[in-house]
């Protein structure tokens, strides 16, 4: 399956259409190493990527020897580097499990002191058994659970999200848990409530949408979290459409090519935080009476970051917007939005700013080994999410702007 973000590219300006590092069969944005041994069977074992300071240029990221540097080395993929992949933290730094958590290094768990063996010691409130942390909805309640699986077995278990979502009942709340990366036709949820989640929290899956928009949901109660949803260049389509229902994203990554990110209408409501959103006509859009929300979000577009409609709004909090067409975004009204750095009021270059804009990665870049600054930061409000888009806290004071707290 050999899906690019290629248009996503072009439409952004950003960088090279033709960088292996946005093709969903390269190692990076797959499974890291273990593409790597898929495809060249012990010859090529390493993945890495092409842009600076790596700048290895291979069909697939692919290399004999292992790279030098930490942040050119994927051995786990999904888009991040071994400094921040969960997956090769829990080979490398001892059993996850039964150990005392105290941290001294014996491989009996991260030293949060409760010795579970958890990666990220990020205060985000525990939830009771039964229910999954979804940022900005905080602890949701499920009494069933299916999985999305390569190969299902059970009864439980289904090859696809269409397929898995028609098992869902109006009247069970129900998580679906997502085992690797899926292609899919567009997912339609009306009347349900439903937690969309990675199996591995830890690892963030990608789900491509191949005709149409990825999601649209319409009547329903819908949870996002950990996932990286993108739609092909061949429909243009917004990524998800919400109609009357409720949407909450949190620690997640919407891209598309073609138009909106995020398009909600009618009498939605569209709560985002930790998150990426891009797209091309607009990151976020929003008409009639319909409302978004956003904390800690990183929003970019060719055209405008927000896009509404009369008596609509997008109103975000301690966000970063920016637009590589410099379309200031006017039909939005900044009631309600507060501490959001717009990077066409205050430039700098997007594509230096952050690691690749142009496949929707915003994190916080670096020049010479010294992270970017922000116009200005910001200070984490109660009720703010403590967390951010890789699970790392947000300070209480000085924060980063963005779903993106650098480390």
């Amino acid at each position: 399956m050999v899906r690019r973000l290629e248009p996503l590219i072009g439409l952004l300006g950003l960088i090279s259409c033709g960088s292996p590092g946005h093709n969903y069969e390269h190692c990076w944005w797959a499974e890291g190493d273990a593409t790597c041994e898929q495809r060249y069977a012990g010859e090529r074992p390493f993945c890495t990527r092409f842009t600076e300071p790596c700048g290895v240029a291979t069909n697939y990221g692919c290399v004999a020897e292992r790279p030098t540097l930490d942040e050119c080395y994927s051995p786990c993929g999904g888009g991040v580097p071994v400094t921040e992949d969960a997956c090769w933290m829990e080979t490398t730094t001892g059993e996850s499990g039964d150990g005392d958590g105290d941290g001294d290094g014996d491989g009996d768990g991260d030293g949060d002191g409760d010795g579970d063996g958890d990666l990220h010691a990020c205060p985000e409130p525990p939830c009771k058994p039964g229910e999954y942390l979804v940022g900005p909805a905080g602890c949701v309640p499920f009494d069933n659970v299916l999985a999305v699986k390569a190969q299902p077995l059970g009864a439980s278990e289904f090859s696809s999200m269409v397929e898995a979502v028609a098992a869902v009942t109006n009247d069970t709340p129900t998580l679906i848990t997502i085992e690797s990366s899926i292609v899919e036709s567009v997912v339609v949820l009306s009347g349900k409530r439903i937690i969309i989640a990675p199996e591995d929290p830890a690892r963030p899956v990608l789900w491509l949408a191949n005709n149409g928009a990825a999601l649209a949901i319409s009547d329903a109660d819908v949870y996002i979290s950990g996932l990286h949803i993108s739609t092909s260049d061949e429909i243009v389509a917004n990524a998800i459409t919400v109609g009357t229902g409720r949407l909450y994203i949190d620690k997640s990554i919407v891209t598309t090519g073609t138009s909106g990110g995020v398009y909600a209408y009618s009498s939605a409501s569209v709560h985002v935080s930790n998150s990426f959103i891009a797209g091309s006509i607009a990151g976020l859009k929003s008409a009639s009476t319909a409302t978004i929300e956003g904390t800690f979000v990183s929003v970019a577009a060719a055209l405008r970051a927000r896009e509404c409609g009369a008596g609509a709004n997008v109103h975000l909090r301690r966000s970063i917007i920016f637009s590589t067409g410099q379309v200031a975004d006017e039909s939005c009204t900044k009631d309600g939005s507060i501490e959001v750095w717009d990077m066409n009021a205050s430039p700098p270059s997007p594509a230096l700013w952050f690691e690749d804009p142009g496949a929707g990665d915003l994190h916080v870049g670096s020049s010479n080994g010294d992270l970017h600054t922000p116009a200005f930061y910001n200070d984490r409000a109660f009720g703010d999410p403590q967390c951010d888009i890789d699970g790392d806290p947000i300070p209480e004071f000085d924060a980063y702007p963005g779903a993106d707290q650098p480390s």
